[in-house]
């Protein structure tokens, strides 16, 4: 195998892993290409063994129903380089990241093969993340004490991102009643919800490579639910679903899962900039694996952020003065959670 077979091979094992990032809607909205030509910029010095990969959206798989989803894109985009760059770290490169930002390239990689190569953290990172799944149920009544917090957040950059963790009752029941009043809003915009309808896939045995099946979002479902959801939640049956009260169904479904849940965690930064969703993508990466070590699960309740009323009303009640970026619930799930679909390497490697 000659330098360029090995290093196509090491990229596509690496990608492996991180096309198992989660995203908004499990949209993935990412793309990879490995190039030659780079700007010229005073920070990237060449060498004879460069490497250059750029990682950029794929417009054709973004969310775009509302302004706030374009940083969700970037955290997303965010977990997705962290995991791609670990792996290559780990294959035996070193790892130059530099900010672009600019027509659809996000960033450009630098890498250089190094003497350093890791199997056994290579294959941990690879069963680790190959484990972690977004989880929707209902979660056990555990407290996640100082310690465990303390452990999952070490390593968090905390000139960029900041945390929270929410474990007092009644924040957590204020929080689930602003679920209850908003989350609606989402569910009942026409735009926003045909958006959110074009990625749920309702035949469990089609394999597709984004998105979500019903028992993601529901957990096991007779056939005669999702028919019915299906065919209720169907955009053009839009006046019916508000007729029959599916907004504020989902809403209120929402928000008993928040309200028996025994903490929340809050990521915040000084704005909400295109960088600041990216390092909290970076930064996510990292508490997401480490609370899949501990056995614990995460669930973005973005509903809250996407909108500027339930947004200022959440920062209110947290006592933030900076911008809430992401909130989840955080803990141990009473049932595992299942396999959501994949894009293949093929498809994100140009």
């Amino acid at each position: 195998m000659n330098k360029n077979e090995k290093f196509n091979h090491d990229l596509k094992m690496a990608l492996d892993i991180a096309r198992h990032a989660p995203s908004s809607h499990n949209c993935q909205p990412w793309c990879v290409n490995v190039t030659d030509s780079v700007p010229n910029i005073d920070s990237i010095k060449t060498t004879q063994n460069s490497r250059f990969v750029t990682v950029s959206f794929d417009e054709s798989r973004m969310l775009t129903s509302l302004p706030s989803l374009t940083g969700e894109m970037y955290t997303s985009c965010g977990i997705f380089t962290e995991l791609l760059t670990q792996a290559l770290v780990f294959k035996g490169y070193q790892c130059e990241e530099h900010w672009i930002d600019n027509e659809g390239i996000i960033l450009i990689l630098h890498l250089l093969p190094t003497e350093t190569v890791s199997n056994h953290a290579f294959e941990q990172l690879q069963a680790t993340t190959l484990m972690r799944f977004t989880n929707r149920g209902p979660y056990e009544q555990t407290k996640v004490d100082t310690r465990e917090y303390e452990s999952l957040i070490e390593n968090l950059n905390t000139k960029a991102i900041h945390s929270q963790l929410i474990n007092n009752p009644t924040l957590i029941s204020s929080i689930a009643n602003l679920i209850e009043d908003y989350a609606g809003l989402d569910f009942s915009n026409k735009k926003v919800w045909q958006e959110t309808y074009s990625f749920i896939r309702f035949n469990d045995n089609e394999t597709a490579e984004d998105g979500f099946y019903m028992r993601n979002l529901f957990g096991p479902v007779s056939w005669a639910f999702k028919q019915a959801f299906k065919f209720i939640s169907h955009p053009k049956n839009h006046m019916l679903s508000k007729i029959v009260g599916l907004p504020n169904y989902m809403a209120k479904g929402l928000a008993e899962l928040v309200d028996s849940t025994p903490q929340l965690i809050v990521f915040t930064a000084k704005n909400k900039s295109n960088s600041s969703y990216w390092h909290l993508g970076k930064d996510l990466s990292k508490v997401w694996q480490k609370a899949q070590i501990q056995g614990l699960s995460f669930h973005p309740l973005s509903v809250l952020l996407q909108n500027e009323t339930p947004r200022k009303k959440l920062k209110n009640i947290l006592g933030n003065k900076e911008e809430t970026l992401f909130i989840a619930r955080l803990g141990t799930a009473q049932s595992p959670a299942t396999r959501a679909p994949r894009r293949q390497v093929a498809s994100i490697l140009n």
